[in-house]
């Protein structure tokens, strides 16, 4: 999770308002550098100029975001973006879920890269390590992107995603559980099987 400051100006003699929607792709101008989607309505209200463009008047505004492209560096407060298109549709339904969201944790990164990257737990744990992703937490994350983002993801772009072993990744709520059960009989009924052969697999339940 990160966050962006908008700033904008106005030459105008008139007020200007300027509204940027959660799940907006801000494109950073280093491409070695992530993109950013906002998670959260970014509102600005700038007052006229005071002598036109000769002396025009600004304002800023701060909203949370989350980074698009996990193996590309990540932002720093000197990044520089420019506003991009709208996010895929499940990037935006997400986006929206985020803004309502009481409590915020980084399980809303981890489902971000999920549909961006297709990322494993293993791999979002290199990247996100004060707090390290948790298999629970990972599994939240599955059952939001397809309840929320309904992002379909059974087939072989979301394979790597769909480990046997998570089914042990407790604690988690039981909606994360269920769902995660529920795409393993569709995606890998086998390999599913096998990791539940151990009793103690499903302590959890």
């Amino acid at each position: 999770m990160t966050s962006c400051t908008f700033t904008a100006t106005n030459p105008t003699d008139k007020e200007i308002e300027i509204c940027v929607y959660p799940g907006t792709e801000m494109i950073c101008s280093d491409d070695k550098t992530q993109n950013i989607g906002t998670c959260g309505t970014a509102r600005l209200v700038i007052p006229p100029g005071k002598a036109g463009p000769f002396l025009p008047s600004s304002a800023s505004v701060k909203v949370r975001a989350v980074c698009l492209n996990m193996n590309k560096k990540e932002p720093d407060g000197n990044t520089k973006f420019k506003i991009g298109g709208p996010s895929s549709d499940p990037l935006r339904r997400l986006a929206r879920f985020s803004e309502k969201e009481r409590f915020k944790s980084i399980v809303e990164q981890m489902r971000v890269w999920i549909v961006t990257d297709q990322a494993t737990l293993a791999e979002m744990q290199k990247h996100l390590m004060f707090p390290k992703p948790t298999p629970g937490q990972y599994l939240r994350a599955l059952e939001t992107v397809v309840t929320v983002g309904q992002e379909d993801l059974i087939g072989a772009k979301y394979a790597k995603c769909l480990d046997p072993s998570l089914i042990s990744g407790a604690p988690t709520t039981v909606e994360a559980m269920n769902c995660f059960v529920g795409l393993m009989e569709k995606a890998n009924p086998q390999g599913f099987s096998k990791a539940a052969s151990n009793p103690k697999t499903f302590d959890p339940l």
